[in-house]
This record gives C-alpha cells, structure tokens and sequence, in this order.
C-alpha cells in the first residue's frame, strides 16, 4: 500500500503491483494477417483477442525472449488449448483495425498494435 500527496496537499491511498518484465509480439507473416491468440477470460466472461506474450527472465535479452514467443505461440498443444480455452488465430491486418474496441480491446494490444500499424502499412496493403 503506498499513500501519494498531490500539491494541494489531497492524498491518495492504494496499492501498486510490480511485475515481472515481458514482451509482446506483433507477428505479422507473408499472407497478410497477423497471429494472435483467441482466449477466453473469466473475468470478463467472454472470449478476447490478443497478441502473444511471455515473460523475460533476468538477464535475459528482451529481443531473444521475443523469439521464443514467436515461436511457442503457433504450435499450442491440445491440451493447453483445452485447459485454457485458447487457440492461435490468424486475422488479417485491414480487419484487425476494424475489431478494436470489440473483441480485441485489451489496453495492452491496443497499444501495441496502434504503435505498429505505421510498419504494418505494406502488410495492409497486400490485404487490399
């Protein structure tokens, strides 16, 4: 718990997580669609969009810990996909931008996609 005091001398009581480093990965392959993962999230009781992630282990260089989720996401097991109710989708790049604020509307792949989408442009392209 961490108590904060603005000038106005109002103070603010509550609590903060610190997490672990991690990457997430905007992977945007030749056919023009993007591969995210379709999950469903109890929370919120209902399935989202989101782009792969994982986590980084100390010392451990971001870029290579982004390779390794490239890599993992596509070939999700049966039975994680089961457990977790998950699955690796692919969407194309134009309807992506569409879906924002619907089904792909968690903060964290919003951001990262609307910072992509300048490099996404000729992938965009091919789609139309």
């Amino acid at each position: 718990m961490k108590t904060s005091a603005c000038p106005t001398g109002w103070k603010s009581t509550g609590y903060f997580m610190d997490t672990p480093a991690s990457v997430m990965v905007v992977a945007a392959i030749e056919s023009g669609t993007l591969v995210m993962v379709r999950q469903y999230r109890h929370n919120l009781k209902r399935h989202t969009v989101e782009l792969s992630v994982g986590g980084v282990s100390d010392g451990e260089d971001p870029e290579d810990a982004a390779l390794v989720v490239k890599d993992r996401e596509p070939i999700l097991d049966n039975v994680i996909e089961q457990y977790f109710d998950m699955s690796v989708v692919e969407i194309p790049v134009v309807e992506v931008f569409d879906r924002l604020g619907h089904d792909i509307d968690g903060m964290e792949t919003v951001g990262a996609l609307l910072l992509a989408r300048p490099h996404l442009i000729s992938v965009e392209n091919r789609c139309t």
